[in-house]
């Protein structure tokens, strides 16, 4: 796991506005969360040698994190409430072979992050991805689209989540 005291985590006080950005992935149980290539390019000198042990939600933040610090941006933090709509939402697309923001018979993406607790929060996106089968992957292509890249980058979050889930009989399996 990633130490709470790397520079790529955000540490909000108690007075600061929060923010979020909610950053789900679907993937294949026993996926690698890093690639190869991403384990050689990001340890050296960055202390992430432990990094693909690390949930994937933290690997997304920290991948993010690493684009964010080197612009200059504040680090995300892990929200956990975060964490459990987009867990919920990637079990709810493989199980029900949707891959979108909001699928039949769900409630919406602003709904659900309220309905796992995170309540006072200005500003609110969410990114999702599919096909990929390590972290660095989804966040490469995220940085790859103009959207996705300006929800990672915008200065106004603070806070992020991530969630895993797969399907065989899932259009993209992860």
């Amino acid at each position: 796991m990633l130490p709470a005291s790397s520079p790529l985590w955000g540490h909000e006080d108690e007075a600061s506005p929060v923010s979020l950005v909610s950053i789900t992935k679907r993937a294949r149980a026993g996926a690698p969360i890093l690639s190869a290539a991403a384990r050689e390019q990001y340890e050296p000198g960055l202390g992430v040698a432990s990094a693909p042990s690390a949930p994937l939600d933290h690997q997304l933040i920290y991948l993010i994190n690493l684009e964010r610090v080197s612009r200059g941006l504040a680090p995300l933090k892990a929200a956990s409430e975060l964490t459990e709509a987009a867990q919920s939402h990637s079990q709810y697309m493989a199980d029900n072979n949707c891959f979108a923001h909001d699928c039949p018979g769900e409630a919406s993406w602003e709904a659900r992050i309220q309905a796992a607790g995170y309540l006072n929060y200005t500003d609110a996106a969410e990114n999702i991805a599919a096909g990929s089968e390590a972290a660095d992957g989804v966040v490469d292509d995220s940085m790859n689209s103009p959207t996705h890249r300006s929800n990672m980058l915008a200065a106004c979050f603070r806070e992020a989540g991530g969630g895993y889930a797969s399907s065989d009989s899932a259009t993209y399996h992860h």
